[in-house]
């Protein structure tokens, strides 16, 4: 998964992305904000939007980027493709949702192609083109690791400690713990300390790894290593971001 730093802008846009086109998620949750205040429903927090859209979009491979805001705050947000945008209106009301996709099918299968009409105005379009193909390449380049290592995380059954996932997001471990403990992500009394609690076990972003060792007084005992998934680290990061835990 990659992350891409962009500036934000009060333009809903369709961007191209290899051979098809991607909307923001920060679009798509304007325009599904903007049809429920219009028949007269709540509008959709952006905590709220961005769990939703990890929850649902949790067996797919897209992209993440940071906005920078105008009053110098970030911002994460999701790159969507078409078939991504509908998944996440289909949850909407009847009603919302009617209109949600009758829009998103207009901008997508409808978008204007501007076709430069001069030969300055091509050579400055082949020079846009040009220039934004080497920054392309060039944070590819750089985010080679992070992407590896992410795929690699994604695919694991089984996880990984919440300590090695620590040292990837440059946190303390002990710093993370009491966060997930105060969050009540984890437990934080009794035997199940720094476990996590059940329904997000049930939600794919924790697991627990058991093992057995045996005490001084010859006694058999279980310990339980808590686990983040590939689906946790995607909602755990966002978590820690839209706190400020994380920059």
């Amino acid at each position: 998964m990659q992350n891409q730093s962009m500036v934000a802008s009060s333009a809903t846009s369709i961007m191209p992305s290899g051979n098809q086109f991607t909307m923001s998620s920060r679009d798509l949750l304007e325009m599904i904000n903007k049809v429920r205040l219009e028949e007269n429903e709540n509008a959709v927090r952006v905590n709220q939007f961005h769990e939703r859209v990890a929850d649902e979009l949790s067996d797919f491979n897209y992209k993440t980027f940071v906005v920078e805001n105008l009053n110098n705050t970030k911002s994460t947000y999701f790159e969507l493709t078409q078939d991504m945008c509908m998944l996440v209106a289909m949850r909407e009301s009847k009603k919302v949702r009617r209109i949600v996709l009758e829009q998103l099918k207009t901008k997508f299968n409808h978008r204007q192609i501007v076709i430069p009409q001069t030969l300055p105005d091509a050579l400055r379009l082949a020079a846009e083109l040009a220039e934004e193909k080497l920054k392309l390449e060039y944070k590819v380049q750089q985010d080679a690791p992070k992407v590896a290592y992410a795929d690699k995380v994604s695919l694991s059954q089984n996880g990984e400690s919440i300590s090695n996932y620590a040292k990837s997001i440059k946190v303390g471990p002990i710093r993370l713990f009491d966060y997930l403990r105060k969050k009540k992500y984890l437990n934080s009394e009794g035997r199940r300390h720094n476990t996590p609690r059940q329904s997000y076990i049930d939600q794919g972003y924790f697991t627990l790894k058991e093992s057995h060792y045996e005490s001084k007084d010859g006694e058999v005992r279980t310990a339980y290593t808590t686990l983040i998934t590939g689906k946790g680290r995607v909602w755990l990061t966002n978590k820690l971001i839209n706190d400020g835990f994380i920059s």
